[in-house]
């Protein structure tokens, strides 16, 4: 289970609408506040941006491309690591330390793994940057929170992942 959760970052343009729509399909979050936040902050943004992210409604040549890019999606949020939904690893490390040469090769190959993750990541993204504008068109609007406030949606709300170890 991912614990991480970055805050989105405001105001919001298309690419935070993209990751807003990715947050909302996530099933790993540790409290259903996360899943409630990000799927009605999605609802508001679609609304305020006039795009809906779904199949729904696209032309038949959109179809096609969204199904890309929603499996871009799904791959994006499979990426992980050995150390995915350890809390606290201190034990871990001290036995690897203990271990000899295992502790540097572990190391090191955590360090790749972690960079080719980056990497990964990025080019997910840039799949999805590509499609949503190959898909709805340019976007140059910007959204503010005082928007999203007179549309009834506060984001001063987010929720931050610090206020629910308790759910761990």
């Amino acid at each position: 289970m991912a614990y991480h959760v970055d805050r989105l970052k405001r105001p919001y343009d298309y690419r935070v609408l993209v990751e807003t729509y990715i947050y909302a399909q996530r099933k790993d979050f540790v409290h259903p506040d996360f899943t409630t936040y990000y799927a009605s902050l999605l609802d508001t943004l679609e609304k305020l941006f006039q795009v809906r992210l779904s199949r729904e409604e696209l032309s038949f040549d959109h179809q096609i491309l969204w199904g890309l890019f929603q499996s871009t999606v799904d791959s994006l949020l499979q990426i992980t690591n050995p150390w995915a939904g350890y809390l606290e690893a201190g034990l871990l490390h001290k036995k690897l330390e203990e271990s000899g040469e295992s502790f540097d090769i572990v190391s090191k190959a955590g360090a790749t793994i972690a960079e080719a993750n980056k990497a990964s990541k990025a080019a997910h993204r840039e799949i999805l940057y590509a499609l949503f504008e190959t898909i709805f068109g340019e976007c140059s609007r910007i959204v503010t929170s005082e928007e999203l406030l007179q549309a009834g949606f506060d984001d001063s709300k987010e929720p931050d992942v610090a206020d629910y170890y308790d759910y761990f």
